[in-house]
């Protein structure tokens, strides 16, 4: 066995680079944590802007039903006949702007919570990482630990 003092200083590095390797995981462990609670932000996210895709939808259709009520109304006032080429040209310009406007915000919207669902998918992944990394960053610790052992050994 060797002397006291070289036995001690051997178990000093052992307790060290137990406590830094155990850092090391705490950590990869927070930071995984913190990917996953992020993950899941953008996953709601994602259901949300869906979600909002549809109400958007669901809104224009209102506006526009709406709008061709209003010159239908109009129309009934000034005695137009139902049949008459501007009332038609109107509702279809109405009908016509409301699709395109529709189209755009559900567009939008979808094309957002993609992004937070590609988000979340990028966290979910380097969450899994961390682990890999805490033991990649202890290696040197645990072949420290293992050296000193060694050493206490021989």
């Amino acid at each position: 066995m060797g002397d006291p003092v070289t036995m001690a200083a051997a178990g000093m590095t052992v307790a060290s680079s137990g406590l830094k390797i155990a850092g090391n995981f705490r950590e990869a462990a927070g930071a995984r944590a913190g990917d996953q609670i992020e993950a899941m932000r953008m996953e709601t996210a994602a259901q949300a802007a869906k979600v909002r895709a549809a109400q958007l939808d669901a809104q224009y259709r209102d506006e526009l039903n709406e709008t061709l009520s209003t010159i239908d109304a109009i129309r009934a006032a000034q005695n137009v006949n139902i049949d008459s080429p501007t009332s038609f040209a109107l509702q279809e310009r109405a009908r016509s702007r409301s699709a395109q406007a529709r189209k755009t915000a559900k567009s939008n919207e979808r094309i957002r919570g993609m992004g937070h669902e590609a988000d979340a998918q990028a966290l979910w992944r380097r969450s899994r990482q961390h682990q890999t990394t805490a033991l990649l960053k202890s290696a040197g610790d645990i072949l420290s630990a293992g050296q000193s052992v060694v050493g206490m050994a021989g």
